[in-house]
């Protein structure tokens, strides 16, 4: 899924679009605050966005019994974690996610075993496009800036959107595959064999995080959401850790103990979710009248407020 972007208050950032039909040969962005306005430095209307560097094609050497490695004619920018289109003489097109990178060898290694055999001079693109926010276009603290991004593509003009949020601390997932296991030990070794190889438990871990930062907007007692929030988010591991247990749930997995009793099992994962809510986002400073980073005088109490759980 994509994962929503974030940038620092007052510090520039760069915001990206991930072109799903191809490689742009020209692309513009429109940046609006939530309400629909400018940016508070300078408009940003219809500016030339960057396209992504990576263009080059498969080299010689790929091999059916490597499948994974792929060898390119230049392996310059190419970045661990984003995904590329390959695309073979024929027109067909397969999506790879980057997982390695062998700058000496020029060769690189995907999550998943592509579709089809791969032979020489096969594109391999890059797709994204980006646009650097400036610090002083970053000085406003919200959630849900929009970005509009119109590109073309085989001579086709497109356009696609996403949002970004400006906040004062930038959420960082502190849950870990391992750290699922030792949380919950007894579950993790029945659950694992029953997940697909390709959507492991870090993917979930992933899910889980994103969801519990909807969650943390809907409750934010707010108008601004958690933009403004002090928050340490190593605190939120076992919300995480929780929300996962609890989509899992839902989905039909429970201990044997619980397999006659589903249901039971369900509700008992939302209490603990709520539970993991609550002692989590009462370690949040909500608010920061000084705007000095810390929780001063006449702001202690001013924090107290009530958790519906939200699934």
């Amino acid at each position: 899924m994509l994962r929503k972007q974030r940038i620092v208050y007052g510090k520039s950032g760069t915001v990206y679009f991930d072109v799903p039909e191809g490689r742009a040969s020209a692309a513009t962005v429109t940046v609006k605050n939530n309400k629909g306005n400018d940016l508070p430095d300078s408009a940003v209307e219809d500016e030339n966005a960057t396209i992504d560097s990576v263009s080059t094609t498969v080299a010689a050497g790929w091999s059916a019994s490597t499948p994974r490695t792929i060898p390119l004619t230049s392996v310059a920018n190419v970045a661990v974690g984003r995904d590329y289109l390959i695309t073979t003489g024929e027109g067909r097109e397969e999506w790879v996610s980057v997982v390695g990178i062998d700058t000496d060898a020029e060769t690189i290694t995907v999550l998943s075993t592509p579709g089809f055999s791969l032979t020489a001079a096969d594109t391999f693109v890059g797709t994204r496009l980006t646009y650097i926010i400036t610090a002083a276009n970053a000085e406003t603290r919200a959630h849900n800036y929009r970005c509009l991004w119109t590109y073309t593509v085989g001579g086709e003009v497109f356009t696609g959107e996403n949002l970004f949020d400006i906040v004062r601390t930038v959420p960082k997932n502190p849950a870990t595959n391992t750290g699922l296991r030792k949380y919950s030990p007894e579950l993790m070794s029945q659950w694992e064999q029953l997940l697909d190889d390709n959507y492991d438990l870090q993917d979930r871990i992933d899910d889980a995080f994103d969801r519990v930062m909807i969650d943390l907007e809907s409750r934010s007692p707010s108008n601004n959401g958690w933009a403004d929030a002090i928050v340490q988010w190593s605190q939120c591991e076992r919300t995480v850790y929780e929300h996962v247990l609890l989509e899992m749930a839902l989905a039909g997995y429970s201990p044997p103990a619980y397999s006659e009793q589903i249901g039971e099992w369900v509700d008992r994962r939302e209490i603990e979710y709520k539970r993991a809510v609550e002692e989590w986002t009462g370690k949040i400073i909500w608010y920061d009248a000084g705007d000095d980073r810390r929780q001063g005088v006449g702001e202690e109490g001013r924090n107290l407020w009530s958790i519906n759980l939200v699934k």
